[in-house]
């Protein structure tokens, strides 16, 4: 009789973890997916330079007298910051290029070669190309072949975003051979243009 009795406990007993098993899988959820999509439409903005503003000259104490001592003379003209801004999402790259007419004062011009623009430094707007992807340079503006002088050059995929350029003073150099007193001046063209 005992025997039985073990026998019968032990197939209730399995017959309970067996019915446990089976309710609980049917707790479970039957899980879906689904895949959403979306979209950007971008197009980009325009090439653009603020405008640059080139002071008077002025002498070592900013004068913008200049008085003649008998020795060549070297005087400065500050010029602006600007910001230059490539949104076009090309990559094209772009250049600035600088150039002037001798400087005159009536009849009189004091030669090819006298105003020197210094190479800028450039600092780069946050998630803008690294500012070394445009190249700069320093030259003389008024060249005798009227030619211009490429002062920033971007690379092709590089000056895309906005860029604080910082300009130290324009250089004119004068040589008292060729000056004579009059109230000299002179017109700087700059040109931004697409292409590395």
């Amino acid at each position: 009789m005992k025997k039985s009795f073990s026998k019968i406990f032990t197939t209730v007993s399995a017959a309970i973890i067996f019915a446990s098993i089976v309710g609980g899988n049917a707790v479970f959820a039957e899980v879906t997916t689904s895949s959403p999509s979306t979209s950007a439409n971008i197009t980009g903005g325009t090439l653009s330079m603020d405008e640059m503003v080139i002071s008077n000259f002025k002498d070592e104490s900013q004068n913008e007298t200049i008085k003649l001592d008998g020795t060549k003379q070297e005087i400065f003209a500050e010029i602006n910051d600007i910001t230059i801004k490539d949104p076009t999402g090309t990559g094209n790259g772009w250049n600035v290029m600088v150039e002037a007419g001798r400087v005159t004062s009536g009849d009189n011009d004091l030669g090819f070669e006298r105003l020197f623009f210094q190479a800028p430094v450039i600092e780069a707007g946050e998630g803008s190309s690294p500012a070394n992807t445009i190249t700069t340079y320093g030259g003389f503006i008024d060249k005798a072949d009227a030619s211009s002088l490429k002062v920033l050059s971007a690379v092709a995929d590089g000056g895309m975003g906005a860029y604080t350029i910082d300009f130290a003073p324009l250089k004119l150099t004068l040589n008292p051979s060729e000056v004579y007193t009059g109230n000299y001046s002179t017109t700087v063209k700059v040109t931004l243009t697409t292409g590395p």
